[in-house]
């Protein structure tokens, strides 16, 4: 025979051969072992990987998916002991409750166990309906001892310390990028939570706190900032919360805020307030000027400004006052708060003399920077003070007395009589207050029998 023959003869054959049948799968087996090998493989992942968290195929039921977890945590002999409920459906997939714990499922996460310590805190906020989401992985050990379980919106952290404490979002994010629990800002201490301040959340950290706002970020503070940042009231003051990574500096560390920033100094100097100089100006309203002005006054509210100003306080701190003035004064006294910020000249506080109800004695006495008050002169019941007019401030009321004929105000101000003993806040020949308005021609009342040391005006008055 030829070899076309040879192979014909060859294919009649084989077509009577009989057929072999392969043996029917037990039903339900394969999907259990499909399951079991997805989860064997899971056991060398890192936890919470995409692979590791990964669905079983369409043919996996939910009961066959559960079912093979438990199978590989030991079945009823193991850490979840005997079921105690069916596969049930719960929100955004499916559990079954065991004597220990409880295991969910869905297509998205996989099958996954919740035991304690992390059962009580994961069924107190709501389990898989909650702002926990179902779990993706199973509890592991991270940093400082820590147990973990990570969960679709958050991850748990546990320590006997601290408990059971969750971070989310844009704060896990930056807690991971910082190294986690084995990072600079430790274990969490306080689940993230609602600041002080519409859309502001708080997670705090046995080193530290972070701050998210979906403007900002998640920013952490840590150290001596944050104790400084504490004191202040956190977010609810007047700096704002955080909008920047703190940064090392030729002084030491420096972190910015939102109105603000924080500057530790070396050699625990201390950390303070620091501002950018800049001024904002408007128009005073009525309920402004409550008490300095009245109907007659030489200055109609029209022509007044009110300035927010910055300057540097006795503690070291830069702070922002208010101060009304006449308009056409505006830009010199703002000169005279720029140089004297510059040089960091102190000055207890800034604000309108309306504060103390109208009161000069009462301002002087709290030691309060001011311009403007429609009033008579003090300790002159007959004379209209300059101040009416909006051009004349007094400066650090308590360090600069007002001398009389009979009386020194503010009471107990005589000590600073003495000019040679100059103290923080006194105002001096040559100093960047002085210097600064004797360069725009504001004579000043020290000049005077009695003086005025507190005292300037645009024109010597």
């Amino acid at each position: 025979m030829n070899e076309e023959t040879t192979r014909a003869v060859g294919r009649r054959a084989e077509s009577r051969r009989p057929e072999r049948r392969r043996p029917a799968a037990v039903r339900g087996t394969l999907p259990i072992l499909l399951v079991l090998l997805t989860c064997v493989l899971g056991l060398f992942l890192p936890p919470g990987s995409a692979l590791a968290a990964s669905a079983p195929g369409p043919a996996v039921t939910p009961e066959a998916a559960i079912e093979a977890r438990y199978q590989q945590l030991g079945g009823p002999a193991g850490v979840l002991g005997p079921a105690t409920s069916p596969v049930e459906a719960v929100p955004k997939g499916y559990h079954r409750v065991y004597a220990n714990g409880h295991i969910y499922y869905s297509p998205a996460t996989g099958a996954w166990e919740v035991l304690q310590p992390f059962l009580a805190y994961y069924l107190g906020l709501g389990a898989s309906a909650g702002a926990l989401g179902l779990p993706t992985s199973t509890a592991y050990t991270s940093g400082r001892g820590a147990r973990v379980q990570n969960f679709y919106h958050s991850r748990v952290y546990w320590t006997s310390a601290t408990g059971a404490q969750s971070v989310y979002g844009p704060t896990l994010a930056r807690y991971l990028a910082l190294g986690g629990s084995a990072g600079s800002m430790g274990v969490p201490t306080v689940s993230e939570h609602a600041g002080k301040r519409p859309g502001v959340r708080v997670t705090g950290f046995s080193s530290g706190q972070i701050w998210y706002s979906p403007s900002t970020g998640a920013r952490e503070v840590r150290g001596s900032i944050l104790a400084k940042y504490l004191r202040l009231g956190a977010e609810a003051s007047w700096i704002g919360i955080p909008t920047g990574y703190m940064r090392g500096t030729s002084y030491g560390y420096r972190q910015d805020f939102q109105h603000a920033s924080l500057q530790a100094i070396h050699r625990s100097r201390g950390v303070f307030i620091r501002v950018s100089f800049a001024t904002s100006v408007r128009t005073p309203r009525a309920r402004d000027i409550p008490y300095t002005y009245r109907s007659g006054c030489p200055v109609p509210p029209s022509g007044l400004r009110i300035m927010t100003v910055p300057f540097r306080s006795f503690n070291g701190d830069d702070h922002l006052g208010r101060i009304v003035l006449r308009a056409d004064v505006v830009s010199a006294i703002r000169t005279v708060f720029r140089y004297a910020h510059a040089n960091g000249w102190v000055i207890r506080k800034v604000y309108p003399v309306d504060k103390y109800r109208g009161s000069d004695e009462a301002s002087m006495a709290a030691d309060n920077t001011s311009a403007f008050n429609c009033r008579k002169v003090t300790g002159n019941p007959y004379k209209l003070s300059q101040h009416s007019y909006g051009n004349a401030i007094d400066l650090n009321t308590f360090e600069n007395p007002y001398v009389t004929a009979s009386q020194v105000y503010p009471p107990g101000s005589a000590t600073y009589l003495d000019r040679g003993n100059v103290r923080p806040g006194m105002i001096v020949r040559g100093d960047p207050v002085e210097r600064t308005f004797r360069g725009l021609g504001w004579p000043w009342g020290a000049r005077w029998a009695y003086p005025d040391y507190q005292h300037f005006s645009s024109n010597g008055r």
